[in-house]
């Protein structure tokens, strides 16, 4: 089984058609899965919508997690409906019409024998110079329950994130190259971050995807239970670097990443 990850979207519908797409075509991938910041806005006009109806016409499956930057109260609204109308495992990938579904915290997936969970969500370092309820939601980040649902259900082959666990030494943006309303969030950032490694330790993958960082990079993390592949992708605009290929059977997984 062959598994197009994708990193930040932004709704970018012309990447999608192309770049996101022929790339998955090229691959022959059995679907696409992205990792969060994907473009959720569905109360807004115009682009924003025209590029949900794209993905969900998308000739494959496409599976997306949260970012930070998503209208959070249209996403849970989405799936409590429904999850009303269709019973559904608390983990299970939720569908939103057409080709595209949502990975909610917590949700589990196997492919090709390979198992693999996904944890959304990250803290906005630009939240001062956004407007609460418009375009920032307190839901963009990870709580306790997040966490435990995700540990519920033992542990993985493959996590995929948007924010990146602590002790994964990935480089943001340099701090003298920040607006000062950012640096004050940096804190809650990191305390984001420590709440990802905490779901890391708990279902002990040995791959790690995430986007969020805008950075394409790859670190092997050290922890106490054994080592975990870090691979972060890149956003839209930026080619090849906003990729990577799962190769899933048997139970075991291959990861390519183009110019790695």
């Amino acid at each position: 089984m062959r598994i197009l990850v994708v990193g930040d979207t932004h709704g970018n519908r012309r990447w999608w058609e192309t770049e996101v797409l022929p790339r998955a075509e090229r691959a022959e991938a059995d679907l696409i899965c992205q990792l969060g910041d994907f473009g959720y806005w569905p109360q807004r006009h115009g682009p924003a919508r025209e590029f949900i109806k794209t993905v969900a016409e998308s000739p494959i499956p496409v599976l997306f997690l949260d970012g930070n930057h998503e209208d959070h109260v249209s996403l849970r609204a989405a799936v409590a409906e429904v999850r009303a109308r269709t019973p559904l495992n608390p983990t299970s990938p939720v569908p939103l019409g057409g080709s595209l579904l949502y990975l909610p915290r917590g949700a589990r997936l196997v492919w090709g024998g390979v198992r693999v969970a996904a944890l959304g969500g990250a803290h906005s370092i630009d939240r001062l110079m956004r407007t609460p309820g418009l375009d920032w939601f307190k839901e963009e980040s990870i709580d306790l329950d997040d966490l435990e649902l995700l540990a519920s259900g033992g542990s993985v082959d493959v996590l995929l994130t948007h924010d990146v666990p602590a002790g994964a030494p990935v480089q943001g943006l340099p701090l003298e190259e920040m607006p000062n309303a950012w640096r004050g969030e940096i804190p809650d950032a990191l305390a984001h971050r420590i709440l990802v490694q905490q779901g890391l330790d708990a279902v002990r993958p040995s791959v790690l995807l995430h986007g969020h960082f805008h950075t394409s990079w790859h670190h092997r993390l050290e922890r106490p239970w054994g080592v975990c592949d870090v691979h972060g992708l890149d956003r839209d605009t930026t080619g090849a670097a906003a990729f990577a290929l799962l190769e899933c059977g048997d139970g075991k997984v291959t990861v390519t990443r183009p110019g790695h």
